[in-house]
C-alpha cells in the first residue's frame, strides 16, 4: 500500500523572520524564473507608449529619427545637383583643378564644353601668377592614389569622347566617301587641337600638304614599328598591352561607344597609311582622295 505524500502547506517555518534579523540574516528571496528577451523588450516598448515618466523619451527619439532623414536627404540632394562650372580665368587654380580633374560633375558636360573650358585652362596656366603657382603646387601635392584613379580617368574620357564626336558621325558615310570623310576631320582636328593649346603644331597650313605630312610620320612610325619589332616586341608583351588597352577602354567607354571609337581609330590609321580603309590593303598609285579646300572644316 502506497503512502500519501506529506502535506507542508499551512504549516509555519522553522526559523521566522525575527529570528533571522536577530542573527543578523535575511530570508532567502524566491528565484523567478527569467523573463525570455521577446517579453522584456515587448514591455520596454509598452511602457515607453504609455507611462508619463516616458514622454521625454519619445520625444528625443522622433527628433532624433527626423533629424537623421533631414541630414541623409540633404545629402543625396546635394549628391544629385551639380556643381555650378569655376571661373577658369578667375577663381582659385586649386579649385579650378579639383573640378576639371577630380569630379564626374566635368565628365557629364558635353564635349564640346569640356574642350571650351580646357582652353581657357590651358590659357590661365601660361599667364600663371605666383599664387597660381603655389595653389597648383599645393594640389599637385594634395593628390592620393585614389585621386589619381579619378584624374586617369578624367583624361582618358575626355580622349575618347573627343575621337567619338568623330566616331559618329563617320557610322553615317558612305564607303565610297570615307576617304574624304578623313581628309576633312584630319584638317578639322590638327587645326582644333592648335586652337585648344594657343601654339602651332609646326604642320602646314595648306590642308593637303597637311594630311602628306601626317601621312609621312603614319609610315615612318610604321617602319620604325617594323625595325623594332624583332627585339622589342614579343607574344607576352603585346599581350600585356594589348589587355592594358581593353581594360582602360570599359572603365570609361562602353561597348557600343568602345565599337565605334575602335572602326573609326582603325580606319584613320589605314588611310593614313595608303591603305584602302575596307579592306586594309595597299592603294593603288593615284587613287588617294583629293584634300579639303584651304577654306575647309577648322
Amino acid at each position: 500500500m502506497t503512502r500519501p505524500a506529506p502535506k507542508f502547506e499551512g504549516l509555519s517555518p522553522l526559523v521566522d523572520e525575527a529570528t533571522l534579523a536577530a542573527a543578523g540574516r535575511t530570508a532567502p528571496r524566491p528565484v523567478r524564473p527569467k523573463e525570455p528577451a521577446s517579453v522584456t523588450l515587448s514591455r520596454l516598448l509598452k511602457r515607453a507608449r504609455h507611462d508619463e515618466d516616458m514622454k521625454w523619451l519619445r520625444r528625443v527619439a522622433l527628433a532624433a529619427l527626423c533629424a537623421a532623414l533631414l541630414v541623409g536627404g540633404a545629402f543625396g540632394v546635394l549628391a544629385l545637383i551639380p556643381r555650378s562650372i569655376p571661373n577658369y580665368a578667375q577663381d582659385p587654380m586649386d579649385e579650378i583643378m579639383e573640378f576639371t580633374l577630380l569630379s564626374d560633375d566635368f565628365n557629364r558636360l558635353p564635349v564640346e564644353k569640356r574642350l571650351e573650358l580646357i582652353k581657357d585652362l590651358v590659357a590661365r596656366l601660361k599667364t600663371m601668377s605666383g599664387d597660381d603657382s603655389s595653389a597648383l603646387a599645393m594640389f599637385a601635392a594634395s593628390i592620393e592614389r585614389e585621386m589619381r584613379r579619378q584624374m586617369e580617368e578624367n583624361v582618358k574620357r575626355l580622349a575618347v569622347d573627343v575621337v567619338d564626336m568623330f566616331a559618329r558621325d563617320y557610322e553615317a558615310v558612305p564607303p565610297d566617301d570615307a576617304a574624304k570623310f578623313m581628309n576633312d576631320k584630319i584638317v578639322e582636328f590638327t587645326r582644333m587641337m592648335e586652337d585648344i593649346s594657343g601654339e602651332r603644331s609646326g604642320l602646314p597650313e595648306d590642308p593637303e600638304a597637311r594630311i602628306d605630312a601626317l601621312r609621312r610620320q603614319a609610315q615612318r612610325d610604321r617602319d620604325s614599328a617594323r625595325e623594332n619589332a624583332p627585339t622589342q616586341m614579343d607574344a607576352r608583351r603585346v599581350g600585356d598591352f594589348v589587355g592594358f588597352l581593353r581594360r582602360d577602354a570599359e572603365q570609361v567607354a562602353g561597348p557600343e561607344q568602345r565599337s565605334r571609337v575602335t572602326r573609326f581609330m582603325r580606319d584613320m590609321t589605314r588611310h593614313l597609311r595608303d591603305q584602302d580603309i575596307s579592306t586594309g590593303k595597299p592603294l593603288p598609285p593615284g587613287s588617294r582622295p583629293a584634300a579639303p579646300p584651304a577654306d575647309g572644316p577648322g
